[in-house]
């Protein structure tokens, strides 16, 4: 009789099954990507005289919104006086003083010049901005709008006003204390006898130069930093004020999160 041996069977093994598992990250590993918001310059102008005094100064057509391309706006008026005399000023856009104000820490009354400057948020058009006073004195009056800009007003958008007055130099450093995403204006004002030769720093661009005597002046802006630093270089050491001011960036969406979760592959055999 013959005996068979026995086979073995041969079973083939349970494939392994993905099972998807969740587990957040420990709080080092996530990273916050915080929203990108940029304040930007649009257009800039000026307008002086050639040691005339005046109670006015205007600057026509000013293209203030880049022809309605521009949203957030903001501009700054800085103007400037031969002499040590403070005159009150009232500076108009469009024919208004409205929303206009003085920004707060921007004036001086320097050695032989004196500046302030004033703000107005949400401008828009081309129109002309009048600066006058009361009493006949040699101005010099910059404008510089820009976009992207915070629309509160006030302290809160033209932030860290600041000015100085630097006696017998050829070199003229304003710091204006700022923040990334931010943007940084001033100018700058002799009394006629020293002319301006350019205004420099880093992330600063010079915008408008002027040399028509009584005062002579220099103004541009800057991209923010922690701190700005606008340097005015004149022909010769002499005597000069500076104004300037921060305007804040416009706020923009909430900072994004990237998934805190990540995904394991486990085996499980079966």
């Amino acid at each position: 009789m013959l005996i068979r041996p026995r086979q073995k069977l041969w079973v083939p093994s349970k494939p392994a099954i993905i099972v998807p598992s969740r587990r957040k990250l420990p709080d080092a590993r996530r990273r916050i990507i915080p929203a990108i918001c940029a304040a930007a310059f649009v257009n800039s102008a000026n307008i002086g005289d050639s040691s005339a005094t005046s109670t006015s100064k205007t600057i026509t057509n000013f293209n203030s919104d880049n022809t309605g391309a521009a949203t957030n706006t903001a501009a700054v008026f800085i103007i400037g006086f031969g002499g040590t005399t403070v005159p009150s000023v009232t500076v108009t856009w469009n024919g208004s003083s409205a929303g206009i104000a003085a920004i707060t820490g921007a004036s001086v009354t320097g050695t032989t010049t004196t500046c302030q400057a004033f703000g107005l948020v949400g401008i828009s058009g081309t129109h002309n901005v009048v600066a006058s006073w009361t009493g006949a004195l040699s101005a010099l009056l910059f404008v510089a709008s820009f976009q992207g800009v915070d629309q509160t007003g006030g302290a809160t958008t033209f932030a860290h006003g600041t000015a100085n007055n630097v006696a017998a130099n050829a070199t003229h450093n304003l710091p204006i204390t700022s923040a990334i995403g931010n943007m940084t204006v001033a100018a700058f004002f002799d009394d006629g006898g020293t002319l301006f030769s350019s205004l420099t720093g880093t992330g600063v661009t010079q915008d408008q130069l002027n040399s028509g005597g009584g005062p002579n002046g220099v103004s541009g802006h800057g991209t923010g930093a922690a701190s700005v630093t606008m340097t005015a270089n004149l022909a010769a050491a002499d005597d000069s004020t500076g104004c300037g001011c921060d305007l804040k960036a416009a706020g923009g969406a909430a900072p994004v999160t990237p998934s805190s979760t990540s995904r394991l592959l486990m085996g499980v055999g079966i």
